[in-house]
């Protein structure tokens, strides 16, 4: 028999066994329960305008997208554009590239190399349209940016799997005003925006770039200069086929 909705807060500590509650009862419907029970509290939020509710909700979709992928149906990732992603420090422009699989920022001086855009600082933009995800892979190294399994931010995976998946603001606005960027790995799962570590950056004096190094926060940030990130799309003659993946 299937099991009945009951509130969050009444939930029972999921099964030990999938066979406690009979054969139809798993994990996964226990979790799609409780994903269900923040679902309907959150909408009467909503009603309310109230800010904090349009990021639960965002997080409730955010874990339901999730969870369908584990269920084994998984949305492929559509080509959208070639894209820049920059950063206002210190009154200074920085790319955002990669030296190998490290992050690394970039001079706007150094930025092109005879007239063209250097791959390293190149990324094509992917969208997962069913729960807003959106990828992010470089064009020297066809990787996409994310969360390994130390939790760290790299460019190592060779597919876009749910550590490589983020969030933007504003796509019509992403160039002009910027946006924060959300890594919805981080958080264990829950999702977490991304700032600029200034104290934690390495310069290389000798080929002008900085490793560049994330911290991560819950919550919507303030708007300062080290959490906004720019995304402008730009022409590029790519490297590989960024519809291949």
């Amino acid at each position: 028999m299937f099991t009945p909705f009951v509130p969050r807060s009444n939930l029972p500590a999921p099964p030990c066994s999938h066979r406690v509650f009979g054969p139809l009862f798993t994990l996964y419907e226990w979790q799609i329960n409780q994903t269900l029970g923040e679902q309907n509290a959150i909408i009467s939020d909503i009603d309310a305008g109230s800010d904090v509710a349009n990021e639960k909700m965002r997080r409730v979709v955010r874990r339901t997208g999730r969870l369908n992928k584990k269920s084994g149906w998984k949305e492929p990732a559509l080509f959208i554009s070639w894209t820049t992603i920059s950063a206002v420090i210190d009154g200074n422009r920085l790319f955002l590239g990669v030296k190998g699989e490290t992050l690394t920022l970039v001079e706007e001086a150094r930025a092109r190399f005879g007239g063209s855009l250097r791959d390293c600082i190149v990324w094509g933009f992917y969208r997962r349209n069913a729960y807003n995800a959106v990828g992010l892979r470089v064009a020297s190294t066809n990787n996409y940016l994310g969360q390994n399994s130390w939790g760290n931010f790299t460019c190592s995976a060779t597919k876009m799997g749910t550590n490589e998946e983020w969030e933007v603001d504003d796509e019509t606005k992403m160039a002009s005003v910027g946006t924060q960027l959300l890594s919805s790995s981080a958080g264990w799962g829950a999702g977490a925006y991304v700032s600029l570590n200034c104290a934690a950056m390495e310069k290389d004096s000798v080929n002008d770039w900085a490793k560049c190094a994330f911290r991560t926060k819950p919550d919507k940030m303030n708007e300062s200069e080290t959490n906004r990130f720019y995304l402008e799309f730009v022409d590029y003659s790519p490297p590989f086929d960024p519809d291949s993946k």
